[in-house]
């Protein structure tokens, strides 16, 4: 066992120590320094990260755990809770310091551009994903983004993972890459709540289009399921609050498409200003 974990280390280093895995570990760590730099004098902290630094606090001190998330733009209808345990410990390990889970959610945007190579580099060689990771380092929308203090930013990460296991079930269906995705869709609703209105589309079309097999299909509705089921306990224990808040908001119809129709202007515009 330990001469196969050496082995593995060895092999590891060999590859580390190539040019080019080299200069993009280069890159890589420039574009965490491009969203980090002055991070501790240049973040911003408005209602919206006090609100969540607030919740935070009473889990660590208070004991007092949560089954929703932040505020969506609809009355009365909230995200699930997975960004508030995801940035939870670095509350913590930060003493209350929003530095620290501001450097976590950074870091993560910058292994979304190291993915975002690797798909590149499935789809069309290591020049496309060097091109692609270029762009995604050094794109000032992206660098300012990814310095945001706020439930979105994780999306970048699971949105480029999904892209990319759809990637591999193009060229090597596996089961498993399946149940990734809904569970990853599962995360990315949780995150921002208008993200349904590309993502669900999307998951729709690319299953009717490859097919999986009905129980595979089966277990990956259930993964996405388990994201749902804090939403759907917080609930029932509150007398069907969220289910009568959204049935409100649907029959306020004019409303929810005039935010639906802004979300969607705000979403293709900033699209525009990237490519």
């Amino acid at each position: 066992m330990l001469k196969k974990i050496v082995k593995k280390l060895y092999t590891l280093s060999r590859q580390m120590a190539d040019p080019w895995n080299l200069l993009i570990l280069i890159i890589l760590l420039l574009a965490f320094i491009l969203r980090t730099y002055r991070i501790e004098a240049l973040l911003d902290f408005h209602y919206d990260q006090g609100r969540d630094a607030k919740i935070i606090w009473d889990l660590w001190h208070n004991g007092k755990l949560f089954l929703i998330g932040p505020t969506t733009g609809l009355d009365g209808i909230f995200l699930g809770p997975f960004y508030y345990y995801l940035i939870a410990p670095f509350y913590l390990i930060g003493g209350g310091n929003p530095v620290v889970p501001s450097l976590f959610l950074s870091f993560l945007v910058t292994l979304s551009l190291f993915v975002l190579y690797k798909t590149g580099e499935l789809i069309g060689g290591r020049s496309a994903g060097f091109i692609a990771l270029i762009i995604g380092t050094f794109s000032n929308h992206l660098i300012f983004s990814g310095r945001w203090l706020s439930n979105p930013t994780p999306i970048y990460l699971t949105s480029i993972l999904i892209f990319f296991l759809m990637v591999k079930i193009l060229k090597s269906s596996k089961n498993y890459y399946w149940y990734l995705i809904y569970l990853l869709i599962g995360f990315s609703l949780q995150f921002e709540f208008a993200s349904a209105v590309f993502y669900l589309p999307i998951l729709l079309i690319f299953t009717a289009w490859k097919r999986p097999s009905v129980k595979t299909f089966l277990i990956s509705v259930l993964f996405l399921f388990v994201t749902l089921l804090p939403l759907i306990i917080f609930n029932f224990k509150h007398d069907n609050i969220l289910f009568t808040n959204a049935v409100r908001e649907l029959n306020n119809d004019n409303k929810i498409k005039l935010d639906l129709v802004k979300r969607v202007g705000e979403i293709w515009k900033i699209t525009k200003e990237i490519f």
